[in-house]
């Protein structure tokens, strides 16, 4: 048998490449934006917290006080503000 030419058979695999670049892409942003949800999740929680309890303090000074000088620190307790025995 007499070989008369060649068969060439091209695949155009531009897009296929395009495809895969794509597909990493959206993986890495994916995963930052994971990390950035569980970061924001770690920072939110605690801020909530504080205020909550900041919320809570104003409350409570709004009500039991007339005026920011008719409180002074107890020397025996600093962290709670105690009434002063002169009038206000």
């Amino acid at each position: 048998m007499e070989q008369i030419g060649r068969l060439i058979i091209f695949d155009d695999v531009t897009d296929r490449t395009e495809l895969e670049r794509r597909l990493v892409q959206a993986d890495k942003l994916s995963s930052i934006g994971l990390l950035a949800a569980g970061v924001a999740h770690e920072v939110n929680t605690p801020l909530a917290v504080i205020s909550t309890y900041a919320q809570m303090l104003a409350k409570q000074v709004s009500m039991t006080s007339r005026s920011p000088r008719c409180w002074r620190r107890s020397p025996s307790r600093l962290s709670a503000p105690v009434r002063s025995s002169t009038r206000c």
